[in-house]
């Protein structure tokens, strides 16, 4: 899972541009401090997503989706390049649902299903 840096990123971009929840609400820096190696002055705006089960979720996803690319071909229905229009609210979320066709990799013996 070290390697998969391409995935890592794609996670935590995906989770950056559609947030399953929103943020907390902003917090001012009433002095100046470092948060996670970042200097922070006095005054600064902040909204921290303070989610504790974010490890486990981010260990979840990589597992689920490198899984996928691993033992699934996957494309759209009309093989036509995604609809990626978004819809803006608390959230911002697809206008269009995702709609993906999977086939297996490997032949249905590897999967101990059988000839």
């Amino acid at each position: 899972m070290n390697n998969l840096v391409y995935l890592e990123a794609i996670i935590k971009e995906s989770l950056r541009l559609h947030p399953v929840l929103p943020l907390s609400v902003p917090h001012e820096s009433i002095q100046d401090c470092v948060v996670g190696g970042f200097n922070i002055p006095k005054g600064t705006r902040l909204i921290a997503d303070e989610c504790a089960p974010v490890i486990h979720a981010l260990h979840e996803m990589r597992l689920t989706l490198a899984s996928l690319i691993q033992q699934f071909e996957l494309q759209t229905p009309s093989n036509e390049p995604v609809d990626m229009s978004e819809s803006f609210g608390i959230t911002v979320s697809k206008q269009m649902p995702l709609e993906v066709l999977l086939a297996p990799r490997l032949t249905r013996d590897m999967y101990g299903l059988g000839p």
